[in-house]
């Protein structure tokens, strides 16, 4: 029997970042099931350990590489892994490192993600299109994903030292960060502004052992994710140095004219909506009580500019749940710009910079778009229970809080068609305290580069 679990055990072939679906709930292959489900999990785990462990020992002998290169002279290559330009929020960075004598940055189109393999959005086209946006603004760019031949790229070719990821949701071997070890330092700045801190998300899965660095927002979050993790090998991983979103909206900011003329409104709704086909942990979107109200309320008050800015995931998730039908959905899209736009891309910054005020149930928006000060209706889903650090909290407990629809038309009247903003000053003052704004996150993560590349 032993034998024959251990020939079982050693054949089960891991998937490291996808644990096998739940088992089968029938009685007659109950046992089989369970069993295989247990050898499956523990074998998985003792691959992440072992990767973890080899990726740590990796990173050893890549910080001496490089430093032995800055000591020479050379270039440090950066290469950004981008898949969604709607996600791409380190242009500060990016910049930063450009201006740097010792740096040389890179972005990488099309890295596919792991929970849905290739993107359907990532097409040949799609990457076509994402590399002429980069290019006219300065970047310069390479192809990580064949879409023709639906085909990963090896990212060694292109010799990076240090590569930054924006997501955890990636498996490939070629472009896991346990294989990238091998050849260059592996960064972690997460596409979404973490706000009600949920620990699971946000730093304990699997591919956040694996990185070599985590920036996070402040140094609080950083402890609160090392005291969550209580692990030995993530020690030293989580460094709170800002979010460079904040820098690109604050740049945005300081560089944008008072906006005269009609005030832009924007309404951006989250993919996690209530419905029976739509399961998730978040349960942050409102769209499905909502969403018509709002657009109707637009029709009626074309004296705003309005700008329609749903999350990239929306638009597939209504329709895979069945909450509309595509002839529907592509209607409600269609209806937001004939009174007014439908922003997809990436590239926000300056659409926030030009704003009066935000509808939102974004979990990160509620911290991007507050860094600006400005008004913000908060939309609350009756399922999402969850509380953020007190510190963002006090941020939150200033925005303009809506939960059914009387509120939302009493919001509506006194913050958009009256103007009134009773809660600026102590917004101003909770933004300040929570370091929405100010840090210069690029800054400070070139400076830490700098102090663990060269030698002293």
């Amino acid at each position: 029997m032993f034998a024959g679990l251990r020939r079982l055990y050693g054949r089960i072939i891991i998937n490291p970042n996808k644990p096998l679906p739940a088992p089968v709930p029938n009685p007659i292959i109950w046992v089989y099931n369970r069993f295989f489900h247990k050898l499956y999990e523990r074998k998985r785990l003792q691959h992440i350990e072992n990767a973890v462990i080899l990726a740590r020992k990796n990173y050893s002998a890549q910080i001496e590489r490089i430093r032995g290169k800055v000591s020479r002279n050379e270039k440090v290559r950066v290469l950004f892994i981008v898949n969604e330009l709607a996600k791409w929020k380190a242009s500060s960075l990016y910049f930063t490192l450009m201006r740097h004598p010792l740096f040389d940055p890179l972005i990488g189109l099309g890295c596919p993600l792991d929970v849905i393999g290739s993107l359907p959005s990532l097409t040949d086209a799609n990457i076509k299109n994402m590399r002429m946006w980069f290019e006219v603004r300065g970047y310069k760019c390479v192809n990580l994903y064949d879409a023709l031949k639906d085909r990963i790229l090896p990212i060694e070719q292109y010799k990076p030292d240090v590569v930054f990821y924006p997501e955890v949701w990636y498996n490939f071997a070629a472009h896991a960060p346990d294989s990238i070890s091998r050849f260059a330092l592996t960064c972690y700045i997460p596409y979404f502004v973490p706000n009600y801190v949920d620990v699971f998300l946000d730093c304990q899965q699997d591919m956040h052992r694996l990185y070599w660095r985590h920036f996070v927002l402040n140094e609080e979050l950083a402890k609160l994710y090392d005291d969550a993790t209580c692990n030995r090998v993530m020690a030293g991983k989580f460094v709170g140095l800002g979010h460079t979103m904040f820098d690109e909206i604050k740049s945005s900011i300081e560089g944008t004219l008072p906006v005269e003329g009609r005030k832009c409104i924007i309404y951006a709704p989250h993919w996690t909506f209530n419905h029976p086909n739509n399961p998730s942990r978040l349960h942050y979107s409102t769209f499905s009580e909502f969403g018509n109200e709002i657009l109707q309320y637009a029709q009626n008050h074309r004296e705003f500019h309005w700008v329609f800015k749903p999350h990239p995931g929306l638009y597939d998730k209504i329709v895979q749940s069945g909450l509309m039908s595509k002839s529907d959905v592509d209607d409600y899209y269609k209806a937001w710009s004939d009174i007014g736009s439908v922003a997809l891309m990436a590239g926000y910054a300056e659409l926030f910079a030009k704003s009066y005020a935000m509808i939102t149930d974004c979990g990160s928006f509620l911290s991007e778009y507050g860094s600006t000060g400005r008004p913000i209706i908060h939309l609350i889903s009756p399922k999402n229970d969850r509380i953020p650090p007190p510190v963002i909290k006090r941020v939150y407990d200033t925005y303009y809080q809506v939960r059914n629809l009387m509120e939302l038309r009493a919001m509506f009247k006194m913050v958009l068609e009256e103007g009134l903003d009773p809660n600026k000053e102590v917004r101003f003052s909770a933004i300040k305290e929570a370091g929405f704004c100010g840090q210069d996150a690029a800054k400070n993560i070139l400076d830490y580069l700098l102090n663990n590349l060269q030698k002293f």
